[in-house]
């Protein structure tokens, strides 16, 4: 077992003898306070846990006769984590039994995913009636074309006056995290290109609104969510 190997057992020992195993506590000894995130940054990983990560990525995994600290993690839904504008999911293995018994953390390079594909409402504040056609790309293959969509209300939908009682016209994406290109041809306007990150370890949420706006004579294009924004990153 190598030096940072066995500084990692010595701390996670320490901090259980303790009651808390680094960040915060979530009344349940020994854990981390829950996260409901897909995905994780690096960045965000509470530092004991980072240890564990930066070996796993530096020797290929990491071992462990003691406490693995990722496995203290309480996040559900966690997919994988991103690194370095790339995402990993954690293989986690157990072999032999106490005392001798032996946990491994490794990665492997993913692209997490949307249990469904992301549904974008459209709204659009430039016409009382806005008619459009959307080719939506993914990584240069097309995952949806839709022509002649008629948007008929002008709408911010940033309002929080607004109640939206209607049933607005929608386009779907694709369930894969990454960058969606969107090619907007608005009817008697100029032709759009703008390129959108759904899913990410910055935000939990799913984005629900493609918006159209124009401000001193210019269209531009935005995919969002209504109101409230993100909820602050996972509190470790």
């Amino acid at each position: 077992m190598n030096r940072r190997t066995l500084l990692a057992v010595v701390t996670a020992s320490i901090a259980t003898i303790s009651g808390c195993i680094g960040g915060r506590n979530n009344g349940s000894e020994g854990n981390y306070e829950p996260c409901n995130a897909r995905v994780v940054s690096y960045l965000q990983l509470p530092e004991g846990v980072k240890d564990e990560v930066d070996i796993a990525f530096e020797e290929g995994q990491y071992s462990t006769r003691g406490e693995l600290l990722w496995e203290k993690i309480d996040a559900p839904e966690l997919q994988a984590i991103e690194k370095d504008d790339d995402y990993f999911s954690p293989i986690v293995d157990t072999n032999g039994v106490f005392p001798l018994k032996e946990t491994t953390l490794q990665f492997e390079k993913t692209t997490p995913q949307y249990d469904e594909p992301v549904n974008l409402s459209i709204y659009q504040s430039v016409a009382d009636t806005l008619t459009i056609s959307i080719t939506v790309e993914y990584e240069g293959r097309v995952v949806n074309k839709e022509q002649n969509i008629r948007i008929q209300e002008k709408v911010n939908p940033y309002s929080t006056d607004y109640e939206d009682k209607s049933v607005r016209p929608n386009i779907l994406t694709g369930r894969k995290y990454g960058r969606y290109t969107f090619d907007i041809a608005i009817e008697g306007r100029e032709n759009i290109t703008e390129i959108f990150q759904i899913g990410s370890s910055h935000y939990t949420h799913t984005p629900t609104i493609l918006y159209i706006q124009e401000e001193n004579s210019s269209i531009s294009v935005a995919v969002t969510r209504r109101v409230g924004g993100d909820p602050a990153p996972c509190p470790w």
